[in-house]
Parts: structure tokens; sequence; C-alpha cells
């Protein structure tokens, strides 16, 4: 293995920007020396794709976690300021959106969203329970905001999750904006640079509105059982049925 890729995996096992659980992960790494789990958690970066990114959770680069989302988050902040369309004299506004589904780390990940956001002086629309994608996309019309999050896999594997990007029109991002969103994201070097403010002193900063936004009771139809289905009939507990190793189709036949 390279010193670069090393000295990549000790910066996160001893920086005090990583959690301790996350420093623990990386520390064992080196301790055990295994090569092929460093190598496929460092040795890339977890890069945008179809609108975001996606990938296996886990801690690394190129692995979906709170370091990643907070990376992916600073790209789309930076974008947004360039564009106008953050923060002027002190006043937040246009906005994000912010939603999540109730696979694991979900709701952990789009706070992280959040908290990024929320340094910047951009004003949140953070959902307060779990959202299906269509609905974080019309809230998002609907906030006449400039973006939206949403934190979902999909019909990925369990141990998948992602983090999709839409923008004002309502739908997911496309060139120009997902290439600059990734050069942005290209020039942050080191996680400490990206600055964050915690949820709860975002809600006591007046320059900064965090809305805490339940889901409305749409009646709709459920997709499948690794979309998020029906919102009132999944909840966080459910979040491990993602495991099942197939899903249903539109016309309710069984695919594997």
């Amino acid at each position: 293995m390279s010193t670069q890729l090393l000295d990549k995996v000790r910066y996160w096992s001893e920086h005090q920007c990583f959690d301790s659980e996350t420093q623990g992960h990386a520390k064992r790494m080196l301790q055990e020396n295994n090569q092929k789990e460093i190598e496929e958690c460092f040795n890339s970066v977890l890069e945008f794709g179809t609108g975001g990114l996606r990938g296996p959770m886990g801690i690394g680069t190129n692995r979906m976690n709170r370091y990643t989302v907070m990376q992916a988050t600073e790209g789309l902040a930076r974008v947004i300021e360039a564009q106008g369309s953050g923060s002027k004299n002190g006043n937040s506004y246009a906005g994000v959106v912010i939603g999540y589904d109730s696979r694991n780390q979900s709701k952990q990940f789009a706070e992280a969203a959040a908290e990024v956001l929320c340094a910047h002086k951009i004003q949140v629309f953070l959902f307060s329970e779990i959202a299906p994608t269509p609905l974080v996309s019309c809230e998002l019309i609907r906030q006449s905001a400039q973006a939206a999050v949403i934190i979902t896999a999909s019909h990925n594997p369990p141990s998948d999750n992602g983090y999709k990007v839409y923008w004002s029109h309502g739908g997911q991002i496309i060139p120009p904006v997902d290439e600059a969103i990734i050069q942005e994201v290209k020039k942050i070097s080191r996680i400490e640079e990206i600055p964050y403010m915690e949820l709860s002193e975002a809600k006591k900063n007046r320059s900064v509105a965090v809305y805490w936004r339940r889901s409305r009771s749409i009646l709709h139809r459920p997709s499948s059982t690794h979309g998020l289905g029906q919102q009132r009939c999944q909840q966080e507990t459910w979040s491990d049925l993602f495991s099942i190793p197939w899903h249903w189709r539109e016309n309710g036949s069984k695919t594997s």
C-alpha cells in the first residue's frame, strides 16, 4: 500500500473532526493491515452520478457516511452561493428542502446536510419524518427553493445509501449544475475545512430558519418494498427490512 493511502487512513483515525466510532474503525484497519478493506474504502472517492451519490455505507472517502455527505453538501452550498441564492445582507433566502427515507442512517445524513447548509446561512426546510421522493420534489416547488436533497438509495442493497440533489425546476440536477457541484467537492481536501452549525444552534440563530415539516397525508400507491412505499406504513424501525432480496414492480408482479 502506498504511503499516501495509509496517511489518508491515519487522518481518519486521528483527527478530532471525526467521531470516535469512525476513528476506532480506521485504527482497526491500520492495526489489522487489511489491505483489501483499506483500498475499497479509501483508494478512491465516492463520486456524483445520476444526480447525486450512491454507494455502500461505511467509513472512508469511497463510502456513504456523515463526512462524504458533508463534502457533497459543501459543494452544493458553494454552487448555490455562486449563483446568488444563499445569504444576502445577513438574511437567508431561497433555501434547500431536505428529506430522507427509512434506511439506516438516512435521518442522520439528512441532519448532517442541514448543518452544513445552516453554516452557510442557507435556509433549510427539513422534513421531521420519512418522506417519499416525489413529496420532497413537490415541497421544493411549493417553497420556491433553490434545491432539494433527499437521502435515499432507491432499490440498492440494504448496505447502501444515497444522496440525490434536485434543482429549482423540481427535477434532478443535470449539466452544468452537477459538474459545478463535482468541481467544488474536488476542491475540499480536508473535512475540517467544512463549516457546520448544529441544528440546536441553528434554530436559535435568527439568521437561519430551520423548518421541521411533517409529511402530508397524501394517498399514493406503494411502489416497492425497497422504495419508500406508502409513507404512513413505514416507520424508522423498518430500516433493516431493506435486506429483503426482492421487490415488487408497479403492476404488483414479483421480481428477484
